[in-house]
């Protein structure tokens, strides 16, 4: 939610910012957002410009500022000078889905106090009260199409098929992208969390989680809502004394929040991790387990939603998602114990990977290597990665691709 017309004001600024040193940026807010929805009118004439610059020209990665100055009428003559300061007060355009959303708020919010501000002056000219109502639910039901209606936009199917796709912007490359969501469950005690904690590890130190292999280090972010700091200590101590040994460090790179059950339906609780986002810049935050993010059991859709919702204006701020949540416990049609995430089937569908770790059937146990587990995904992959099909306790780091 917009609380103030300065957070507002640095939300736009933002969107402007990243749209104009990313082209990807301008992919991902130009169907979220119209011109009208900018409270500075210079702001809404770039953003428009900006849109339509990228649609005659989407193989660029970013957009040419001369051309954008030909063509924006924003009332006044606009230099190279007046958009410089956009493009260097903004962080990272990874984040451009979370300004975009404040944006957004802010335009409805202006709508519905002008509709309010109509009602009162009727009410001030001493229109009767049929005519008072009906004025509130049209200024109402008119700023409500104007939110919906906004950015939506259809583009040329040839155009759409002669595009350039943008690269993979790999978090770990070649499993997780910018923005994805990895759902893991698993039977307890199994070792889902630990499996998470070494994601979040060696991500951070510059190596794969799933192959070992040498990968650019990104910044982690972990919020912990079930486990203590002594746990993290006495759990991944191991993970930290080889990264040491082989002279890597997760220093500066890695933080761990450990916090007892949080809401994310609550607007201060989810402020709070937003908070963590903009002090750590995190570009993998790992979360859970999910049945303590609300203050109430996840068992129909209605609950599902507010906090697939918080969880996705995390997702909004450029970062990938790794969350860790329970199993049901019903069985499947082969007599096993389902994998599923227990709770709300809309859980099903959200993230982009979901899988369970299960004790592997094949485990040859005492003479073989011992600590198999089967991953099963518990939903259809929105795009194909070569996810493990067996884990293993290993030597070097608590779990090693098996096949």
């Amino acid at each position: 939610m917009v609380n103030s017309t300065a957070t507002l004001d640095a939300a736009e600024r933002a969107v402007i910012g990243a749209m104009l040193v990313s082209s990807q940026a301008t992919v991902d807010v130009s169907a979220k957002l119209a011109e009208s929805d900018f409270r500075d009118p210079i702001l809404g004439a770039l953003f428009a410009g900006l849109v339509e610059l990228h649609s005659e020209q989407s193989n660029l990665t970013e957009p040419d500022w001369l051309l954008l100055l030909d063509r924006v009428d924003a009332g006044k003559p606009l230099t190279l000078r007046d958009l410089q300061p956009l493009a260097d007060a903004v962080p990272t355009a990874a984040n451009v889905g979370y300004y975009a959303r404040q944006v957004a708020d802010g335009s409805v919010l202006r709508r519905y106090w002008a509709a309010g501000h109509d009602v009162v002056k009727a009410v001030e000219a001493g229109a009767d009260v049929e005519t008072v109502a009906q004025k509130a639910l049209n200024g109402l039901q008119s700023a409500q199409n104007a939110r919906v209606g906004a950015g939506m936009q259809a583009k040329d199917y040839e155009a759409l098929m002669t595009a350039q796709d943008a690269p993979h912007n790999w978090v770990v490359p070649n499993y997780l992208e910018v923005g994805d969501r990895f759902v893991l469950t698993g039977h307890e005690g199994l070792g889902k969390s630990m499996l998470l904690r070494q994601a979040a590890v060696m991500t951070a130190i510059g190596l794969s989680f799933v192959t070992g292999e040498t990968i650019p280090p990104k910044r982690v972010l972990v919020v912990d809502v079930e486990n203590s700091e002594r746990m993290w200590r006495r759990t991944t101590h191991r993970m930290w004394q080889t990264a040491r040994d082989r002279g890597l460090s997760t220093e500066d790179r890695l933080w761990v929040a450990c916090h007892g059950r949080i809401d994310l339906t609550r607007g201060d609780h989810l402020a709070s991790l937003h908070r963590l986002v903009d002090q750590h810049q995190p570009d993998l935050v790992v979360i859970g387990p999910l049945y303590k993010l609300t203050s109430k059991a996840i068992t129909s859709d209605d609950d599902a939603a507010p906090v697939i919702t918080a969880l996705d204006s995390l997702r909004d701020r450029g970062v990938t998602l790794m969350l860790e949540t329970h199993m049901g416990h019903g069985q499947g049609s082969n007599g096993d114990r389902n994998v599923r995430p227990r709770g709300s089937a809309a859980l099903l569908g959200w993230p982009e990977f979901g899988y369970g770790i299960a004790p592997a059937k094949n485990d040859p146990g005492e003479g073989g290597p011992g600590g198999l587990v089967d991953m099963i995904a518990w939903r259809g992959q929105r795009d194909r990665r070569d996810w493990p099909e067996q884990w293993v306790r290993g030597a070097t780091w608590p779990w090693e691709r098996w096949s």
